[in-house]
């Protein structure tokens, strides 16, 4: 992981503090809209997502073997696979 400075007004930050793991948040999101872009482009490619409930980390890739065990890549351990993305 690198990080990266996020600039937030005091209404955004208020919310960014209810969220339990904002990284992680901003991270599914980012995802989310990978995805939506490679589905618009490159039509219709099932992505698997797996899980890391300690760490609030989602993981996707269009090999599904992939996602069946995948190591987290901040805490090391399995995720759970969570099948396809909807």
């Amino acid at each position: 992981m690198r990080p990266i400075n996020v600039t937030l007004c005091s209404t955004t930050w208020e919310l960014a503090k209810q969220k339990a793991n904002f990284s992680g948040w901003v991270r599914r999101k980012l995802m989310d809209e990978q995805r939506k872009q490679q589905k618009q482009g490159l039509g219709l490619q099932t992505m698997y997502e797996s899980f890391c409930e300690p760490c609030d980390l989602w993981y996707d890739s269009s090999i599904e073997e992939k996602m069946l065990m995948f190591m987290c890549h901040e805490c090391g351990k399995t995720c759970k696979y969570m099948g396809p993305s909807q």
